[in-house]
């Protein structure tokens, strides 16, 4: 079941501190091979000027950079990743990077579009993709 992006805001999103964000991004990437393959772990002092939204129950949430900048995305519960583009949109996110693969067509889905790309610093991997509204 997919949960709707008012049922989403209603009953899930939540502003948060960095330190419970850290908690659960890095939880995330622990649990899931798909968010720990492709992200980096997460200290407070890594964002300074940074929003961070999680859901309740800790499975779901984005960061805002002052700059508008959508960092740190990531679900555990499928179905729920548009509800959180969605919402982080409304919160001011207009530009992002992310690896080639399925993200660029799920961000294009929320209106971002590709403004630069950048061949992957690890041999085979993903090019780096930059995207903006």
């Amino acid at each position: 079941m997919t949960t709707t992006r008012t049922e989403f805001e209603a009953a899930y999103l939540c502003r948060v501190d960095a330190d419970d964000f850290a908690w659960a991004y890095n939880s995330a990437r622990a649990e899931s091979p798909r968010i720990g393959d492709n992200s980096s772990p997460f200290t407070p002092c890594d964002e300074e000027n940074t929003l961070y939204w999680t859901s309740a129950d800790g499975l779901s949430g984005f960061a805002i950079r002052e700059s508008g900048e959508l960092v740190n995305v990531f679900s555990l519960v499928p179905g729920r990743g548009d509800a959180i583009v969605t919402a982080a949109v409304d919160r001011g996110a207009d530009c992002l990077d992310c690896f080639d693969g399925f993200l660029p067509a799920f961000y294009a889905r929320h209106g971002f579009v590709e403004t630069a790309r950048q061949p992957n610093w690890t041999p085979g991997g993903p090019d780096v993709v930059w995207m903006s509204r």
